[in-house]
């Protein structure tokens, strides 16, 4: 009996493998794949609906109402976007091995859709309160005398709480779903995983003494000695503690190694401290550090060919 052009497409898919595992795609390939895979089940899908239809199984109007519904490769695709972190439209996903840097990108992202919310996270609940004309005195408004703005203005409320909600996996909305507040969850969530208030102080500790501590080797690359310096910084501001821009400058000028002495000098004396950024005396660094490094390769050259002669 003859094969159908897709039950011969069949047979090749589950055919073994050759090679000791599956063939490596990167890139492009492995996306278009997954693409395409999505694109086959959409077709599918509708596929086995139209059959449906035509045996009497399912009416018309069901198998359109199914079709019309957001399609598989819709929602897979919007999945991966937001597991991606892509998504502009729902929060950054909680992670727990790096609350700190989940803790800012979910503020950027709160304060960039409406500040109301952020309030309402960091200092609790807006009132059914309004302050009576007469008397001066604020007076709570019962629900049917709400205005719509004051309705509108509470609603943030819940809606403060819907944002974090919509940034937790199941785990921690059960470590927070007693709270009636945006404001309790929040704090919830930063004495778990941040540490309460001594918690907190023990870690500035550690942070502060690490940053006077800190030092460049003699061999160590700028990029990679900042990276260091970077994790210190960060993670103190993370903590609501910090230095002024001009002491980092400072700091890492002092760190460096005493062969970089030469350089820290030129800086100081050609510098206005006060106003050099630390981004612009890295780059200032990391071009010296180039310099050093093809004079180097040149002297290297030089004595290589002149050890060669000396031989010849």
């Amino acid at each position: 009996m003859s094969q159908t052009p897709r039950q011969a497409k069949r047979g090749q898919d589950t055919k073994t493998p050759q090679s000791g595992g599956p063939p490596k795609k990167v890139g492009d390939e492995i996306v278009h794949k997954k693409l395409g895979d999505r694109m086959e089940m959409a077709a599918t899908t509708a596929s086995s609906l139209k059959a449906e239809q035509d045996s009497g199984n399912i009416n018309r109007t069901r198998s359109m109402a199914i079709l019309n519904e957001p399609s598989l490769l819709d929602r897979s695709m919007d999945s991966d976007k937001y597991l991606e972190g892509q998504s502009m439209q729902r929060p950054p996903l909680f992670e727990s091995d790096s609350f700190i840097y989940w803790k800012n990108r979910f503020e950027t992202y709160v304060k960039s859709k409406d500040l109301d919310l952020w309030h309402v996270i960091t200092n609790g609940d807006f009132q059914p309160i309004i302050q009576n004309p007469k008397t001066k005195l604020d007076e709570v408004v019962p629900f049917e005398k709400q205005s719509d703005d004051l309705k509108r203005r509470l609603a943030k409320n819940n809606e403060a709480k819907m944002v974090i909600y919509n940034a937790l996996p199941r785990k921690e909305y059960e470590r927070i779903f007693m709270c009636n507040t945006a404001k309790e969850i929040w704090k919830t969530l930063l004495i778990t995983h941040q540490g309460n208030s001594q918690v907190k102080d023990n870690k500035i500790d550690l942070l502060v003494q690490q940053y006077e501590q800190f030092v460049i080797f003699k061999d160590e690359s700028i990029d990679s000695a900042f990276a260091r310096f970077n994790i210190i910084i960060t993670s103190l501001k993370a903590l609501d503690e910090g230095y002024s821009s001009k002491n980092y400058v400072r700091k890492f000028l002092r760190a460096l190694h005493p062969k970089w002495r030469a350089k820290v000098t030129a800086i100081e004396e050609s510098k206005d401290l006060t106003s050099l950024s630390l981004d612009e005396l890295i780059g200032n660094l990391k071009v010296h550090e180039m310099i050093i490094k093809k004079d180097s390769e040149i002297v290297k050259a030089k004595v290589k060919r002149k050890s060669l002669a000396l031989k010849a």
